[in-house]
C-alpha cells in the first residue's frame, strides 16, 4: 500500500479465510483505516467465500478495476461492502453471483453510496439477502434486473402429445424487453404413455421456473371425441 493506495495484483486467488459463516474480517483489515483507494490491476480470482472483503474501510472512497475481479465460484457475498461508509459509487456490472447463496448485509452500512445497478445479478440462488441495504442512509436507486419467466402446470391423457414450448407463458430479459421461447431452455421430459407426474424445468437469462405435467390414463369419460 502506498498513500492510501491499495493495489491488488493479479495474481492467482484471493486468500481470505473467514472466521465463521457470518464472521470475518477484511483481508486488509490490519490496514483498512489507511486505505482511500483500491485499484485492481488485473484479473483476479475471488476466494468461493468472500465474506466481508471490502467491509470496514472507513475512508474507502473508489475502486477501481472491480470488473477484473472473477466471482464466478463465489457462494458467499455478504458484508462484502458493508460498513464502507465513504464508498460513493461501486461497479459491479461484471459480477458473476450464479452460485451466490449469501448476500446478508452486503451494502448494510455503506452510507454514502447514492445508487446501485444490480441489473446483471443473477439470485436464483440466493437463500439469504437479510438487511442487504441496511443502514445505506444516502441511497437513492437501485436497478434491479426485470427477467421474467411464467410457466404453468398443466394435465394429458395418455396418448396426447406433449411439446416444451406447450408450458411456457412468457418471458422478459434483464431490460424487460420479451423473449420467446427459442431464447429459453427446457430439461426434462413427459412421457406421454404412460401416466405419473414430471417436472420440468425452463430457464431464462439464468432464471429458472418448474412447471409440472401431469399424464393421467384415459377413462370413458376423458376420451376425447
Amino acid at each position: 500500500m502506498n498513500n492510501g493506495l491499495l493495489t491488488i495484483i493479479h495474481n492467482g486467488t484471493l486468500v481470505h479465510t473467514p472466521v465463521t459463516d457470518d464472521s470475518s474480517p477484511s483481508p486488509w483489515s490490519s490496514i483498512a483505516a489507511q486505505v482511500t483507494k483500491i485499484i485492481f490491476d488485473g484479473p483476479v480470482v475471488a476466494s468461493q467465500n468472500s465474506l466481508g472483503f471490502f467491509d470496514k474501510f472507513p475512508n474507502l472512497t473508489q475502486i477501481d478495476g472491480l470488473g477484473s475481479l472473477d466471482t464466478s465460484n463465489v457462494t458467499n457475498m455478504a458484508f462484502m461492502f458493508a460498513r464502507s461508509s465513504k464508498l460513493k459509487t461501486v461497479d459491479l456490472s461484471r459480477f458473476n453471483t450464479s452460485k451466490v447463496l449469501k448476500m446478508a448485509s452486503m451494502f448494510g452500512g455503506a452510507s454514502s453510496l447514492i445508487s446501485l445497478d444490480l441489473s446483471g445479478f443473477d439470485t436464483s440462488k440466493v437463500m439469504d439477502m437479510n438487511s442487504m441495504f441496511a443502514d445505506a442512509s444516502a441511497l437513492t436507486s437501485v436497478k434491479l434486473a426485470q427477467s421474467e419467466l411464467i410457466t404453468h402446470n398443466n394435465t394429458l391423457y395418455v396418448g396426447d402429445q406433449w411439446n416444451a414450448s406447450d408450458n411456457f407463458v412468457s418471458a422478459k430479459d434483464r431490460d424487460g424487453n420479451s423473449v420467446d421461447f427459442s431464447g429459453v431452455t427446457s430439461s426434462g421430459t413427459v412421457d406421454t404413455n404412460t401416466p405419473g407426474t414430471y417436472k420440468i424445468t425452463y430457464t431464462a437469462n439464468g432464471l429458472p421456473t418448474t412447471a409440472t405435467v401431469t399424464v393421467k390414463a384415459k377413462t370413458t369419460s376423458s376420451i376425447r371425441k
